[in-house]
């Protein structure tokens, strides 16, 4: 995982005490392209590369409404802490997306995803089903699909 800063958004992979509150964590693949897309003013609220292994993912939300649109996960042990909403889900996730605070007018979308109007993000499920060398590849050509999307987007700040 990376921490992103949530009001400069530069990248680091590890903070220091007592400033965990200042970051916010994403997949490290996709760490560039959520910090670019706040860079350039495109808010994101929720995000994943996809992983090519199982694992336990961990949610974090400020309200209820945001765990629910995470329809790719099966959540599981969902409760309420410190203020928070939290939830896990162990699988391994043959899947993309980033989610946006509100509703942009993308004038193009990053090849082979999909837009849901209902949630506010871009979306892409991967295709490969046993293979997980074939997953990885297809994970980083996402990633640098990407990547090459953010670069073309016009600055909205």
């Amino acid at each position: 995982m990376s921490l992103i800063h949530r009001e400069s958004f530069d990248i680091l992979n590890d903070c220091e005490d007592g400033k965990n509150d200042d970051y916010f964590e994403v997949d490290e693949n996709i760490a560039l392209i959520i910090s670019m897309l706040n860079k350039k003013g495109y808010e994101t609220t929720f995000c994943c590369s996809g992983h090519a292994f199982a694992n336990i993912n961990e949610f974090r939300a400020d309200n209820r409404d945001d765990l629910d649109c995470l329809i790719f996960f099966d959540l599981q042990d969902i409760r309420y802490e410190d203020g928070r909403y939290k939830a896990f889900d162990k699988d391994n996730a043959k899947y993309c997306y980033i989610a946006f605070k509100e509703e942009y007018s993308f004038l193009q979308l990053p090849e082979g995803f999909t837009y849901n109007e209902n949630h506010k993000r871009i979306e892409k499920e991967y295709i490969s089903e046993s293979d997980t060398y074939d997953l990885i590849q297809e994970i980083v050509d996402s990633m640098k699909i990407l990547y090459e999307w953010v670069m073309g987007l016009e600055s909205l700040i």
